[in-house]
């Protein structure tokens, strides 16, 4: 569920970018935005999963599954390319 390439709202997707790419992959793998702007939607996506984490040990499950480790990798990739 990617955003179409070209102009959206950078912002409102990096508020909660898994509702916008199916996995951390389709990020690395979008056309239209920069290296830097792939970081930082990661980044705001590992945050998220972080809090998850955070919830989840907290007796507070729900939602979406964590993809904490997914989400990690994908930064790692693209901080090596």
């Amino acid at each position: 569920m990617s955003p179409a390439a070209g102009k959206f709202d950078f912002e409102r997707v990096k508020s909660h970018p898994s509702k916008f790419f199916d996995t951390p992959s389709e990020i690395i793998a979008a056309s239209g935005l920069t290296k830097t702007q792939k970081l930082e939607l990661l980044h705001s996506w590992e945050e998220d999963a972080v809090l998850m984490q955070r919830a989840e040990a907290e007796n507070m499950a729900g939602g979406e599954p964590s993809r904490l480790t997914e989400v990690v990798e994908a930064i790692n990739r693209l901080e090596q390319s």
